[in-house]
């Protein structure tokens, strides 16, 4: 390949990396825009606010049938930026790139067979089903318990904190659930011992650019089946999540957590007002 050609190709795969960030990773402004796999694939994920565990599972799997063929999805779209590569013809084009072509093809078809395996027996396979097994008793199945994590979902009690398209904290009555891309984590609250693990501070936040605190929180469950998980919340939600869990939260490293807004304000008021010089009154004023 020529010099500018090669120029051309490096300057379209710097795009496509960043593209893939924005779809993987998004950004707010991409979230307002509804440029995510759940607002796109909304027609086949359903509602999560009717069934939220049914939703989940299908978004899991979507996610990474989406992700899978990014690879793939770049070299379609290089053979048309760049047709001289012929990569349309696979036995022509250059060494390398049959090799992103069988590496594409390899991990698309692959993801496209997990998820198969997954929905088998109405998702009776997937991750997210099987976890929710060992969260019932013997006598119920995993169908059980996602109706009562669905009940639980649609009350306006719960706590929620993060994006709807990322990672979320919710916890409601009886459950301690964390979203990820390709899972959803599943404890039950009489079940749990939770840590406080460590706090990040940031001097600019992103939402509202101002100083930002966020704790990690470890969740270990007394069920073997589950795996234990962390949670990462911003400081300024931490009490209301304090009283939403029935457990008790241990802070052995006695890690400072910022106060709310409203505390912070009546501090640096009183603060300001023990520094402030006293008034005395002249002679002859009388005090009302």
């Amino acid at each position: 390949m020529s010099l500018v050609q090669d120029y051309s190709v490096l300057c379209f795969t710097l795009c496509y990396i960043f593209f893939c960030g924005l779809l993987i990773t998004p950004p707010v402004e991409v979230i307002s825009a509804g440029l995510t796999v759940q607002n796109i694939f909304s027609n086949v994920l359903g509602s999560e606010t009717i069934n939220f565990v049914y939703y989940h599972i299908k978004r899991s799997s979507v996610t990474l049938v989406v992700h899978s063929f990014l690879l793939l999805f770049y070299y379609i779209t290089l053979g048309w930026f760049q047709p001289q590569l012929q990569l349309y013809v696979p036995w022509k084009a250059a060494l390398q790139y049959q090799l992103v072509l069988a590496i594409a093809l390899t991990i698309f078809i692959g993801a496209c067979s997990v998820v198969y395996y997954w929905s088998r027996n109405n998702w009776n396979n997937h991750p997210i089903a099987t976890q929710l097994g060992y969260l019932g008793d013997s006598s119920s199945s995993w169908r059980s318990v996602a109706a009562s994590i669905n009940i639980e979902f649609r009350r306006i009690d719960k706590f929620t904190s993060g994006i709807p398209t990322g990672r979320r904290i919710i916890v409601t009555d009886s459950w301690v659930i964390k979203t990820t891309t390709y899972y959803v984590h599943v404890a039950h609250q009489r079940d749990i011992h939770l840590t406080l693990k460590a706090s990040e501070e940031h001097n600019i936040s992103y939402e509202n650019m101002t100083r930002v605190q966020f704790v990690h929180m470890d969740v270990n469950s007394v069920n073997v089946h589950i795996k234990p998980f962390t949670i990462r919340l911003n400081a300024l939600d931490y009490r209301d999540l304090k009283d939403k869990l029935q457990a008790p939260v241990v802070n052995a490293r006695n890690i400072v957590i910022r106060q709310s807004l409203s505390e912070q304000f009546l501090q640096a008021f009183a603060e300001q007002i023990s520094i402030n010089p006293v008034f005395h009154l002249p002679d002859g004023m009388v005090c009302i």
